[in-house]
Order: C-alpha cells, then sequence, then structure tokens
C-alpha cells in the first residue's frame, strides 16, 4: 500500500530536526483514491463538537433529521462557547472505537485501517519517528466542511499517546480556504503550517501544541483525512 519510493533514511534526518514531517505521496495512488471514495461514500458521518466542556457527537441520523436553521443553532451555540475556552466543530468516525452506526462490512476503510494497524505500518513510523516503544494505534476519520475548525490543543489527553498521524486525502486544496494544520510554540506563535495535499502523510510526536483552522464559510468542498495516534 506505501508508496515503494520513499525514501526513509531521508525521511529520518527531516523528521529528526522538528520531530514532525510532512510526507508527500505516501501511498500508492491507487490506494489513496479508493480511501478517498470510501469517505465521500461510505461514512456515517457524525458532527463532533463541545458542549458545555464536554465532547459531544450529533449522530448521522439525527443531522439528517434537521432543518438547516436547527443545525445553524446549534453552529452558533458552538461558535459562542468557543469563546469561553477549547473547542472544536467538525465531522468524525471512528475506525477503532465502536460507533452506533458501522460503515457497510465491504467498505474499503475497514482493509486501509487494517494495514494501518500493521507491523508494516508500524515499523515506517519507528523507522522515521524513532520512537521504538509505538506498538498500537487510534484510528478516526474527518471531514471539516464551511464553518469547521479544531482550537489548539496538545493531545495529551491519553498518556499512552506518542505519535500523531494525519493522511490528507483532500484534492485541490486552495490555502485561503482554511483548514490547515498549525503547530505552535508555549509563546503562541505559529511555527510551521501543513496544507492539506492529496496522500501526503503527517507524523509528529505528541505532545505539542497545534491547531485546524478555521475553514471558510463559502467553502463547498470537504477537506477529508485519516488521523489518529500511535501509542505504546
Amino acid at each position: 500500500m506505501l508508496n515503494q519510493n520513499l525514501d526513509i533514511k531521508e525521511l529520518q534526518r527531516a523528521y529528526s530536526a522538528n520531530k514532525r514531517i510532512n510526507i508527500k505521496n505516501a501511498f500508492d495512488v491507487n490506494v489513496a483514491y479508493k480511501v478517498l471514495i470510501s469517505l465521500e461514500n461510505d461514512i456515517p458521518w457524525q458532527l463532533a463538537y463541545m458542549e458545555q466542556g464536554v465532547p459531544s457527537l450529533l449522530s448521522a441520523k439525527q443531522l439528517a433529521g434537521m432543518t438547516d436553521d436547527q443545525l445553524m443553532e446549534i453552529y452558533n451555540r458552538i461558535i459562542q462557547q468557543g469563546a469561553l475556552g477549547f473547542q472544536f466543530c467538525y465531522y468524525h468516525y471512528s475506525v477503532t472505537d465502536e460507533n452506533l452506526v458501522t460503515c457497510p462490512d465491504e467498505s474499503y476503510i475497514y482493509a486501509f485501517s487494517e494495514f494501518l494497524c500493521s507491523e508494516r505500518f508500524f515499523e515506517l513510523a519507528r523507522s522515521i519517528t524513532g520512537v521504538t516503544e509505538i506498538r498500537n494505534i487510534e484510528i478516526q476519520t474527518a471531514r471539516y466542511t464551511g464553518g469547521n475548525y479544531l482550537l489548539m490543543h496538545n493531545d495529551s489527553q491519553k498518556p499512552k499517546r506518542r505519535v500523531a498521524f494525519v493522511l490528507n486525502l483532500t484534492r485541490e486544496w486552495h490555502v485561503d480556504w482554511g483548514g490547515l494544520l498549525h503547530f505552535i510554540s508555549r509563546d503562541g506563535q505559529v511555527t510551521e503550517t501543513f496544507v492539506p495535499t492529496f496522500n501526503s502523510l503527517t507524523f509528529f510526536t505528541v505532545p505539542v501544541l497545534h491547531k485546524v483552522s478555521y475553514v471558510m464559510p463559502f467553502v463547498k468542498q470537504s477537506r477529508y483525512s485519516v488521523t489518529g495516534w500511535l501509542t505504546i
């Protein structure tokens, strides 16, 4: 499934500089397109957000039963609460956790997730990052549309997390649209930015401050990714 032309030694050198890397053309292009098609067609997307400081989800069924005005009321409430502390708002589906609604059994996301759970992928991550204790993985999928974002955080909720990963599967995303992955220093300065590019795989050591910037309301295209954490 991986691009067989990856230069592992060069990736190791690049990662060691800042403990993060954005690998272009990480997977075989046909594999990447199959994953994207699965995300576009198979996932029962749930809206993930914070409600009074508690992570909350609206199921695909709940979303389907809402009017535009009802959904806008929820968006407005999320925005207001975002002024008070940590907040996020994007479409989410966990692959490795139980869900109220599952994807069809034949969905390619399952075959792809099996590879991500394999020793082959773990060995790639260990080789590039130097984090040799990686033994497990948490996998989720994400879809950002107009008005979605993820405020600054450091992924420290679970102590077994060692490396975060993001496989971007968005075609022809424009930097003006937002949805950019920003890395942030302790004094609140953006130190590096990764633009979501089709078939690019990001690894970064956690904890580290980062965020996904606000996607502009006029954006009609979705920003898709498979993301999660490599753990001990």
